[in-house]
Order: C-alpha cells, then sequence, then structure tokens
C-alpha cells in the first residue's frame, strides 16, 4: 500500500486569477489584493462570487494588486471590464492641448490642433505684449497656413474708463475683412505690467459648417485706460480648419503666456 506523507501534501496556488482558466476544487487564486479558494469546479465566474469562491486572506481593502506590472508615464490605475486593475491613459472630456510661454520677439502664435476629436476649443492668452502700439488679431488656418481671405466678418463691443474715470462705450465691426479684431490699441511698450489676456472660444472649426468663435479681452493702453472688448465673429467658409492665428498687426509679440483646451461634446 502506498505511503502518503500527510507533510507534503499543500494546496494548489494557480496564481493572478484568470477569467478563461478552468479552476477545481481547493484551487487558490489571487485577484485585486486578496486571495480565495475554490468551492467547485468553476471557469468564468470572478472569485468575489460567493457561490463558487471563499476568500482565504483579504487584502488591503481588496483593492490593490501588488502583481500588476508598472504602467507608462502620464497613466493612471483603472479598473477593467472584468473589474481588474490595469494602467491606462487618462480619459477626460476636457484635454489641454498646448500651453506655453513667448519670451522673445515673435510675428505671431500659430497653433494647428484643430480635429474632429474636439468640437468646442478656449484659448486662454495671458498678457500678450507687443512691441510697440497694436492690435491684437485672429485668423484660421488650414494644412499650415493661415487663410487670409476676405471671409472674416465681426463685431466688437468696447467699454473704457481713464485714470479721470472718464467713461465711453461704442463698438467696432467689419465685414469681408481678412482677420478678426478682438482688442483696440494695445500699447505696452513702456510699461512692464501693461498687457493684454482674452479668452477666445472656437465653435466646431473642423466641421463644414460655417465657423463662428466669440472672445472676451481686456488691456490697458499706454495713456492709462483700461479696456474690455467683447465680441464675436464667423468666417463665411466651410473649410475644415485645422488651427489659428494670433497676432498684432504691425509689430510683434514681445512676451506673454497661453494654454488651449478641447473640449468634446
Amino acid at each position: 500500500m502506498a505511503t502518503i506523507d500527510i507533510g507534503k501534501i499543500k494546496p494548489v496556488f494557480k496564481g493572478t486569477y484568470d477569467n478563461s482558466t478552468a479552476y477545481v476544487l481547493d484551487d487558490i487564486v489571487y485577484y485585486n489584493g486578496s486571495s480565495y479558494v475554490a468551492k467547485t469546479s468553476t471557469t468564468g465566474n470572478l472569485p468575489t462570487d460567493a457561490t463558487k469562491w471563499n476568500i482565504l486572506a483579504s487584502g488591503s481593502g481588496g483593492i490593490w494588486d501588488s502583481t500588476l506590472s508598472i504602467g507608462s508615464a502620464g497613466q493612471v490605475v483603472k479598473v477593467s471590464s472584468g473589474g481588474a486593475l490595469e494602467f491606462g491613459a487618462v480619459e477626460s472630456n476636457v484635454v489641454k492641448l498646448a500651453s506655453g510661454t513667448i519670451s522673445s520677439g515673435v510675428s505671431a502664435l500659430e497653433l494647428d490642433h484643430f480635429s474632429s476629436t474636439y468640437n468646442l476649443y478656449k484659448m486662454e492668452v495671458i498678457n500678450f505684449r507687443p512691441s510697440s502700439s497694436a492690435n491684437l488679431r485672429v485668423r484660421v488656418r488650414s494644412g499650415g497656413s493661415n487663410d487670409n481671405s476676405s471671409y472674416y466678418d465681426y463685431i466688437t463691443n468696447h467699454g473704457m474708463v481713464n485714470s479721470g474715470s472718464s467713461t465711453s462705450f461704442n463698438n467696432h465691426g467689419e465685414w469681408d475683412s481678412s482677420h478678426w479684431g478682438i482688442n483696440g490699441s494695445n500699447d505696452t511698450s513702456s510699461h512692464s505690467l501693461r498687457g493684454c489676456s482674452s479668452t477666445i472660444t472656437f465653435y466646431d472649426p473642423n466641421s463644414g459648417l460655417v465657423k463662428q468663435a466669440i472672445w472676451n479681452t481686456a488691456n490697458e493702453t499706454n495713456s492709462g485706460q483700461i479696456e474690455v472688448f467683447n465680441g464675436m465673429g464667423n468666417v463665411a467658409s466651410t473649410t475644415q480648419y485645422t488651427g489659428f492665428s494670433i497676432y498684432f498687426d504691425g509689430t510683434t509679440i514681445v512676451s506673454g503666456k497661453y494654454i488651449l483646451y478641447g473640449f468634446k461634446s
């Protein structure tokens, strides 16, 4: 008769739970930080199914899997459709597409980030300063080039107050222009603290529809006036635009920061 060494009988550890593996009675698996022992033969039933498994040892809240391989830079830990932990990309309906600092003179800031992925874009212009008195303007781009056509129409409402508390309100607009004008004269060349800031919203610029945008702009002139400009414009074209250009007419952008966000519907 065969002799059985009781000291050598041990449970069968099957490693990390696999949804496709056929387990039998007393198989032990590791799942989401805890270990489980099979109560019966089972395939495709998560260890959290108490009719098929008994918990053997509970981990740290049943959350972390120490066998999970490290992910890539910028990834986050997520729960898969099968209930296991995994690394993956951050998913969001709002994504920062571009940002930067202008520290030396450039003729224009050109960004090509429009695509069918996003339906709305917000551009934050932060303290742009020209080298001399100038107006801030915007053009859309396609195929790496600015659209310099005469399809731009816009209107901007303007409010102003100066150091003597004198105020004025007016509006300005153009039809069949070659750009959108999003502020008035902005001379900051003699004062390092004066700049022009704006939020520009582009609506579905990569679609086959007429393109629209709105903006809110604030700046201080060299003569001590503070101004606000609220406006809107469109481009009477169905071109699928891929980006835009911001520039001061006739001079350069000498400093400033910017952030561009994309929004999914």
